[in-house]
């Protein structure tokens, strides 16, 4: 009988670890999920602020700028981003995917 209900303490403290286990883990991911959801929105701002600011560079170099880095940067399409686009964007939209397969989205972040 003792030692029915020493099994059942167990069981039940074993199943209280699961738990404590389970939560803490959906916190991790919900953190990291609003976080790279964080970080994408920045990453937009950022990309909308640089278009504007090459779009009135252009405009700028095509009024008669005299500096010479206006021209230059109107030319080259104003620094990191090519193409209109940032590598940020679709790296971080990239995440849900890259988490369901299993992998870890920092390393995207890293290599890509």
């Amino acid at each position: 009988m003792e030692a029915a209900q020493a099994d059942q303490e167990s069981a039940q403290a074993s199943l209280n670890d699961v738990r404590v286990s389970l939560v803490a883990e959906v916190a991790k991911d919900y953190v990291e999920v609003r976080s790279f959801q964080i970080r994408l929105d920045i990453a937009r701002t950022n990309l909308a602020r640089q278009s504007e600011t090459s779009e009135l560079t252009l405009l700028r170099a095509k009024a008669g700028a005299r500096c010479t880095c206006c021209r230059e940067k109107a030319r080259r399409g104003n620094g990191p981003r090519r193409g209109g686009r940032s590598r940020a964007v679709p790296v971080l939209q990239a995440f849900p995917a890259r988490r369901a397969a299993g992998l870890n989205p920092i390393d995207a972040l890293r290599y890509e």
